[in-house]
């Protein structure tokens, strides 16, 4: 399945911790995205692909697809995103859009 550019570009962003540079995602950061993804729970990649794809949905409409309350996708997601931020994860991502890793 691939990814809409937009929607790895926000991903992205709301990975690194500091400020995302301009950049153009060409195939290979995609694919290292989506790669990225896969090593998650199901539930927390798909918390991820609801909320950062284009059209953004909200918790309520997130959680109304899941049947879990909003609170529980912003703990999903939250969670998520600090797995997506862990060294391991974070440096192939640097690495395919190379991006100057210094602080992962």
């Amino acid at each position: 399945m691939t990814l809409p550019t937009n929607l790895n570009t926000t991903l992205l962003a709301q990975i690194l911790v500091s400020p995302l540079p301009v950049i153009d995602l060409d195939a290979i950061g995609i694919v290292e995205i989506e790669t990225q993804l896969l090593t998650l729970r199901t539930e927390e990649a798909f918390v991820l692909r609801c909320r950062f794809n284009t059209p953004k949905m909200t918790l309520y409409q997130t959680g109304q697809l899941m049947k879990i309350s909003p609170g529980r996708v912003r703990q999903r997601e939250s969670n998520a995103l600090r797995k997506l931020r862990h060294p391991v994860r974070i440096r192939p991502i640097m690495r395919a859009i190379q991006l100057p890793n210094e602080s992962y």
